[in-house]
């Protein structure tokens, strides 16, 4: 008896003809694009640790654009005019690498509180502690506001006696 013939197009179990065995790994395209792949961000690294102070610079520029966008009406003109200078002596601390690290975290962590409001819900008080920690980068002192001094530090003047 004959087998009848096997269907065409299925499958054989075994190749008729031997095949050589792959390499494992990646292939050559493969490698040659993760290679390109590193050396760009080796470049990118780099290119950032160089211009790091400037993207520093424009990265609080654009902080301080939103904020003042969004300033509240009790705000003074002094108050403006204080975080105007606080700004432009931390914009000169980072160009002069006089930085403090903690004074730039502390920065960080206020400008971060302050964009994380939504617009409107911006205080006086968010914007003073905003201007405390460039003041602290910038090293500069705070402005001080005029205050009448207590009334127990006033002194008295004597006046000389006419005889």
């Amino acid at each position: 008896m004959a087998e009848p013939p096997a269907p065409p197009g299925l499958p054989q179990p075994f190749a008729t003809t031997p095949t050589e065995p792959r390499a494992g790994g990646c292939g050559k395209p493969v490698l040659v694009g993760c290679g390109v792949v590193f050396l760009l961000l080796g470049v990118a690294a780099i290119v950032f640790l160089f211009n790091a102070k400037r993207v520093l610079a424009w990265t609080l520029t654009k902080a301080k654009q939103e904020v003042v966008a969004n300033l509240p009406a009790d705000v003074t003109s002094a108050d403006r005019e204080r975080f105007e200078r606080a700004f432009a002596a931390a914009i000169g601390a980072i160009g002069s690498d006089k930085m403090d690290p903690a004074a730039l975290q502390g920065l960080q962590s206020n400008l971060l509180r302050v964009m994380q409001k939504p617009p409107g819900e911006l205080t006086r008080e968010d914007l003073l502690a905003l201007t405390e920690s460039l003041e602290r980068l910038g090293g500069v002192a705070p402005a001080e506001e005029e205050t009448p001094p207590p009334l127990g530090a006033l002194q008295v003047e004597t006046l000389p006696r006419v005889a």
